[in-house]
């Protein structure tokens, strides 16, 4: 009953805004507020993130007009397969075999992205290794992509917010998550974490499904332009994450 509710939503809210085809819209999705900070929304869970700057500055330069959802991550996902949604974030180590799915295509490099084992600091000497944490309960967020979540046990939550509270409270020893929302979440909850391994590191990019690929070049020529001109590194630096934008030029060996 509930997804029939979702979709009914988005579809309502899709007919609402008129036709892709004349204003050329796509919907994408911006989480919750206790979600992924400060992509998904600013330190404040209310002001614009990083996706909400990097589209605007998109449009400016295509004319395409990027209307945000909000959604859990579970449901997100579900709206994707559905079209519901028409792209989202995603970086190819998140996904086991590296292949984003047949039905999407790509965008151009965005920035860096990395994701770590975080600990409680005095935990940090457990998760040396990439393999430490072979078969342990480990924390994550339920609907996210892990490469390797063969390898260890799940333990999914709804938000970072909620995940980084279960690390606080020792329901595992390990969680996964990106290194600024880590530290954000950290702060806000008062837990002393470790950064112990790296588990994914690569490009963010945008996944949009395979019928926007006529819009790809506009959106690939803008992503190259606000890269090449600072103005990545500018909205990336307004929330202290300057040292994920991309050098240039681009070097995807």
């Amino acid at each position: 009953m509930t997804r029939i509710v979702l979709l009914l939503t988005l579809s309502l809210l899709m007919s609402a805004s008129g036709g892709a085809s004349e204003s050329r819209r796509l919907y994408f999705d911006l989480g919750l507020e206790s979600g992924w900070i400060p992509f998904h929304r600013d330190f404040d869970g209310q002001s614009p993130g990083v996706f909400r700057l990097v589209t605007r500055a998109i449009t400016q330069q295509t004319g395409i007009e990027f209307i945000p959802v909000n959604l859990p991550p579970k449901r997100a996902e579900l709206a994707l397969q559905a079209g519901l949604v028409d792209f989202d974030f995603v970086c190819l180590q998140w996904f086991a075999d590296g292949n984003p799915g047949e039905q999407f295509v790509l965008s151009e490099p965005l920035f860096s992205i990395r994701e770590y084992i975080i600990t409680l600091k005095e935990n940090a000497y457990k998760f040396a290794q990439p393999e430490s944490y072979k078969d342990k309960p480990i924390g994550t967020i339920a609907g996210y992509f892990y490469h390797n979540a063969e390898d260890f046990i799940r333990v999914d939550f709804l938000s970072e917010s909620l995940l980084m509270q279960g690390l606080q409270k020792q329901r595992f020893e390990g969680i996964i998550m990106e290194q600024g929302t880590a530290t954000h979440w950290a702060r806000v909850h008062d837990v002393d974490i470790a950064f112990a391994t790296l588990h994914s590191d690569g490009y963010l990019r945008m996944r949009l499904h395979n019928k926007y690929q006529p819009y790809l070049p506009e959106i690939n020529s803008a992503i190259k332009s606000l890269r090449e001109s600072g103005e990545m590194a500018k909205i990336l630096k307004q929330f202290s994450l300057e040292e994920l934008a991309i050098p240039t030029p681009l070097n995807e060996n």
